[in-house]
C-alpha cells in the first residue's frame, strides 16, 4: 500500500532499492500524529487527524538479500472514517554485475483494515525489478513494476449489509536519472502504468540534503490520472537526536497509487522514532582517536582493495593500507564534531556490525557514527 500517504513522516522505502538497505538488523519504533485520507480507495473524501504507533524492521539475510516489514495502527475520535491498520512483508534481491552495475528487484506484500462507517480490506502482492548504472557520480535505473491486489468493502444500511469485492492489478515501469555530489542528491524520473481503474503517466523531480546531522527531502511530481492531473510534493525534515532517537516533520501531497486507485491527498505529520537495534553497537574498535588524529582499522583478510568514506574525507574515498592478518589502517586528521562514515571493500559498501551507532542515511545506505569530542 502506499505508505507516503498513510505514514507521510515515516520513510519506509519499499520500491526497488539502489543498493542492499543494511548489513546489521535494524528495529525501529515510530509514534506520532498524522492528518491524511486512511488507506485505500476514496470512500472516504476527508481527511482525518490520526495517532500513529508502529514499527518497522530490516533482518539481512545475506550481503545479496534482505529481509523488511512493517506494521502501523491508525487511531482516531472520527467514528465515520475509522481506525486502520496495515502491516508490509517484503525482500530485497541485489547482485552486482561489475563495479558500475547493480541488478536487484523487490518482492512484498500487503495487509490493511479500515473502520468506520464504511469497512474496506485491502491484500496486496507487488514485484519491482531494477537495474541500475553508477558512473562519475552519476546513477541511472529502470525499473518495472507488476502488483495483484483484492480488495473488499461492506456497506451497511439499517439492518442491513453488502460486501463488494474487487479484484485490481497494475503494471508498468520507469527510467531515474541522478547526481550524488558529497551529502547531496537529486533525482528526476518518470513513470507509467496501466492498471484495473485506467492509465497513469508521472513525472517528478527529488533532492535530498544532509546539513551536519540534519537530513531534508524535497519531492515534487505531476500525475496524469484517469481523474485527470494531480500535482504531488513532499517536504520532510528529520533531525536525530542520539541514542537511536530522531524525529520527523514532513507535509505535501502524497502520490496516487495506480494499484489500489489512491487519489493524491495532502498530509502533514509528526514522527519520533526510536531505533531500537542497530542504533548502538558497542563491538569492535574501528576508531581509535589520538590527539586531532583518527587512527581508523578494519579486519578484511579477504579484500583487495580496501577505502574509508565519510564526513571527514569529504565523502571522497580514502586507501587505506593492507597490514598483517588483513587488518586495513589508514590515520586521518579530525576535528571535533559528528560525522558518518563507512567502507567499500572491493568496490561493495560496508559497515561491519560492530560499528558504533549505525544509522540508515536518507538514501538507504547504512552508516557508522564517529564522534570526536
Amino acid at each position: 500500500m502506499n505508505h507516503t500517504r498513510l505514514i507521510p513522516v515515516v520513510a519506509i522505502l519499499i520500491a526497488a532499492r539502489a543498493q542492499l538497505p543494511a548489513q546489521t538488523s535494524s528495529l525501529i519504533i515510530d509514534a506520532g500524529v498524522s492528518h491524511t485520507l486512511p488507506p485505500g480507495e476514496a470512500l472516504i473524501d476527508e481527511s482525518s487527524s490520526y495517532a500513529l504507533l508502529g514499527t518497522r524492521f530490516d533482518l539481512p539475510l545475506s550481503r545479496a538479500a534482505l529481509f523488511f516489514g512493517s506494521g502501523y495502527v491508525g487511531l482516531t475520535p472520527d467514528t465515520d472514517v475509522g481506525n486502520w491498520a496495515s502491516g508490509n512483508l517484503g525482500t530485497v534481491l541485489v547482485v552486482p554485475l561489475g563495479t558500475h552495475v547493480d541488478v536487484g528487484a523487490t518482492l512484498w506484500g500487503g495487509a490493511f483494515t479500515v473502520g468506520g462507517r464504511v469497512p474496506y480490506n485491502g491484500l496486496t502482492a507487488r514485484v519491482s525489478p531494477e537495474l541500475r548504472l553508477y558512473t562519475g557520480g552519476w546513477t541511472f535505473a529502470l525499473r518495472g513494476a507488476a502488483g495483484l491486489g483484492r480488495t473488499s468493502t461492506t456497506f451497511r444500511r439499517d439492518l442491513r449489509s453488502l460486501t463488494v469485492t474487487d479484484n485490481l492489478w497494475s503494471y508498468g515501469g520507469g527510467a531515474e536519472i541522478g547526481r550524488i555530489a558529497g551529502r547531496a542528491s537529486a533525482f528526476l524520473g518518470a513513470d507509467v502504468y496501466d492498471s484495473s481503474r485506467g492509465s497513469y503517466l508521472s513525472g517528478y523531480a527529488r533532492a535530498a540534503l544532509l546539513t551536519g546531522s540534519v537530513s531534508t527531502r524535497l519531492q515534487l511530481g505531476l500525475w496524469d490520472t484517469p481523474s485527470g492531473f494531480e500535482p504531488t510534493g513532499l517536504v520532510a525534515v528529520s533531525v536525530p537526536f542520539g541514542h537511536g532517537v530522531s524525529a520527523e516533520l514532513s507535509g505535501g501531497r502524497s502520490a496516487p497509487d495506480p494499484l489500489l486507485a489512491t487519489p493524491s491527498s495532502a498530509n502533514f505529520g509528526a514522527i519520533l522514532s526510536w531505533q531500537a537495534i542497530g542504533a548502538r553497537h558497542t563491538g569492535d574498535e574501528i576508531v581509535r582517536l589520538r590527539g586531532g588524529r583518527a587512527i581508523i582499522t578494519l579486519s578484511v583478510p579477504a579484500a583487495e582493495k580496501v577505502f574509508v568514506v565519510g564526513d571527514f574525507t569529504l565523502w571522497i574515498p580514502v586507501p587505506m593500507e593492507s597490514g598483517e592478518n588483513g587488518v586495513w589502517t589508514v590515520e586521518l586528521g579530525v576535528e571535533p564534531g559528528r560525522y558518518e562514515f563507512g567502507f567499500l571493500v572491493d568496490g561493495e559498501w560496508f559497515v561491519p556490525p560492530g560499528a558504533e551507532g549505525i544509522i540508515i542515511d536518507e538514501w538507504g545506505q547504512p552508516n557508522a557514527t564517529l564522534v570526536v569530542p
